[in-house]
């Protein structure tokens, strides 16, 4: 595992120059593409070649925001494992880490991501 001493929101901005574009450009386009749904939690497209799709737990200003790729969650055929408000995400290895959100924030997440999937994705 490899340990990066920058804060997330910075190697995340890195990985979209690297991918072609600026984090805010990324994050305009997810706006138009779900629409302004008084939404602040925008997922954001790090690269389009590798899908690699990440969502916010929080405002990405915030230092201790947490980024989730949903194709880490943890599963058992194909079910999430969300239980007592948790949500546990793979690591590598066989590590998983636990989350709490609502199922609401989950919901949503699922919808943002198999949109954006389906339509810039496949």
């Amino acid at each position: 595992m490899h340990y990066d001493s920058r804060k997330p929101l910075e190697v995340i901005e890195d990985a979209c120059l690297d991918n072609g574009s600026d984090f805010k450009g990324r994050l305009r386009s997810m706006a138009k593409i779900l629409g302004p749904k008084k939404q602040y939690l925008y997922p954001a497209l790090i690269s389009e070649r590798e899908a690699i799709l990440l969502q916010p737990m929080n405002s990405h200003r915030n230092d201790d925001c947490i980024w989730i790729n949903v194709e880490h969650i943890a599963s058992d055929n194909g079910r999430s494992h969300f239980e007592h408000n948790h949500l546990h995400i793979k690591l590598g290895g066989n590590g998983i880490f636990s989350v709490r959100c609502s199922s609401r924030f989950l919901e949503k997440m699922y919808s943002n991501h198999y949109l954006i999937k389906n339509r810039l994705l496949d």
